[in-house]
């Protein structure tokens, strides 16, 4: 392929990637789907954190000095420790779980660049090591019984032992390897299950009917119409045949237009707005309604993957996150 991984001390990988295993895990294994969406496409498209440093640079030599050592005596050998990918506030990631986690990645997305399948791949660990550190800080800790069950219950689903022996091989796992990941992932679930559990199922929220168009002329004429008078339902009706422009319930943080939302909360109920230009067009607002009231299963999913996302920004500003391994 021609990019190949380095850490500080030479080593070289191949590339790799965690969120994307085969189907018999997903039961047992994977966090919820949205999640994945953020902490995928949500922390790739995200400024990485000022704390982020790049360490490409070789490590320091080991001394050289000569070490006085009695004739009848062997030293003992010291073992090679593991090369390392990254450092998460003093806990590692070990750059075989890096280089096996990019090679899952690209076989998932087979389109995707080296470099974007490193960098996807590794923010993703990071986040994922952010929330089980913070599961254990809150007294959850991963146990090697949970770790147990749940290999039992993927062994059941894929037949027997044998045949799991080969799922592992398949997804570049280790049995050990995988064990860590496990208990990894079954802690990144409890941290993110205690923050979307603070979303709650009513709240402040705005009943909306839109009149959108995509030119100044026509939008002036709205304008004129309505401050002449003329219905703002019917107006909507004639724009929006289909929907009659209804926008259906909206709390803070669902709006894909900020401008509108903000609008929509300062507006009384009963009373629309004027004029209000975006990127997308030319839209004119009302409230129908504003009270308190229940999430729709679509706004309680983008409420939590905000809360996901504001959270992990907040936990990187607050960590030392040193990255070792780099593309080359």
């Amino acid at each position: 392929m021609g990019h190949q991984i380095q850490n500080t001390c030479g080593l070289k990988l191949c590339i790799i990637c965690i969120m994307e295993l085969q189907k018999p895990i997903l039961s047992i294994f994977i966090i919820p789907l949205f999640i994945l969406i953020l902490i995928g496409n949500v922390t790739a498209s995200c400024q990485r954190p000022t704390k982020i440093t790049e360490t490409i640079s070789p490590t320091t030599p080991l001394s050289t000095d000569t070490v006085e050592t009695s004739p009848t005596n062997t030293p003992t050998a010291m073992p090679t420790p593991a090369p390392l990918a990254a450092i998460v506030n003093d806990q590692a990631i070990l750059l075989e779980d890096l280089n096996n986690e990019i090679l899952r990645y690209m076989k998932a997305h087979p389109s995707t660049s080296a470099e974007q399948s490193f960098d996807k791949s590794l923010q993703s660990m990071i986040d994922q090591y952010l929330f089980a550190q913070e599961a254990r800080n809150n007294g959850y800790s991963a146990t090697e019984g949970m770790v147990t069950d749940r290999i039992t219950v993927l062994i059941n689903e894929l037949g027997d032992e044998t045949l799991f022996t080969q799922w592992l091989d398949t997804n570049h796992y280790t049995q050990e390897s995988f064990e860590r990941a496990l208990a990894i992932a079954i802690e990144t679930d409890y941290q993110i299950e205690l923050i979307i559990q603070q979303i709650p199922d009513d709240i402040d929220q705005v009943e909306l009917r839109q009149i959108l168009v995509y030119d100044q002329v026509t939008a002036d004429n709205i304008q004129l119409a309505l401050e002449s008078g003329t219905d703002f339902e019917w107006l909507a009706r004639q724009y929006h045949p289909l929907t009659n422009g209804y926008l259906s319930w909206s709390p803070k943080g669902y709006l894909s237009q900020p401008a509108i939302e903000i609008v929509a909360f300062e507006l009384e109920s009963g009373t629309f707005s004027e004029m209000i230009e975006t990127d997308f067009g030319f839209h004119f607002i009302k409230v129908l309604n504003h009270e308190i009231h229940p999430l729709s299963i679509d706004a309680k999913h983008k409420l939590q993957h905000l809360a996901l996302q504001s959270w992990i920004d907040q936990q990187r500003s607050n960590s030392k996150i040193e990255i070792i391994a780099s593309i080359q």
